[in-house]
């Protein structure tokens, strides 16, 4: 994770009309080990996303959203709750093979809610044609934590310009 220790401009813009908000950019903040707590549960959580994703997993990655959590894959049609989840999933898995790394850039926490923003890069391997190629994404996940535990509630990502 990189560790700043100043809170980046987007944050400030997103996150300037919430008070109080706790924020974790690789830096514990005195007195909050609830923070360092939360911070470990998302970043597990993306973490275990990366593999699943990498093993081509949909029930696993399923399982790692809330009910109603959402996918907005770039370039195709946004899916909304666990069944949707499970058939965009499968289009993907069933078009390309994954060998990704997640860098997490930057968690946010307030409360139960949380967001996260990372990059990923590896590899992708096109099943229809067997070519390989680099794959990088920029990723922003809005996450709720649910009976102690963080859920993916919201997934969005998009390739940066090269």
């Amino acid at each position: 994770m990189k560790t700043t220790t100043s809170l980046p401009r987007f944050a400030q813009v997103v996150l300037s009309p919430l008070r109080g908000l706790v924020v974790a950019t690789g830096v514990v903040m005195a007195g909050s080990s609830a923070l360092g707590d939360d911070r470990a549960g998302v970043s597990t959580l993306l973490l275990r996303y990366g593999a699943e994703l990498n093993g081509s997993r949909t029930s696993a990655i399923v399982g790692l959203y809330t009910s109603d959590g959402v996918f907005m894959p770039s370039g195709a049609p946004t899916a909304v709750g666990t069944d949707e989840l499970r058939v965009a999933y499968d289009k993907v898995f069933a078009a390309i093979k994954l060998a990704v790394k997640f860098e997490i850039d930057e968690i946010a926490v307030q409360g139960d809610i949380a967001f996260a923003r990372t990059v990923s890069r590896g590899n992708v391997t096109i099943l229809a044609n067997g070519v390989t190629q680099p794959e990088e994404n920029r990723e922003l996940f809005i996450l709720r934590r649910v009976s102690g535990a963080w859920y993916i509630a919201r997934y969005m990502f998009n390739q940066p310009r090269r």
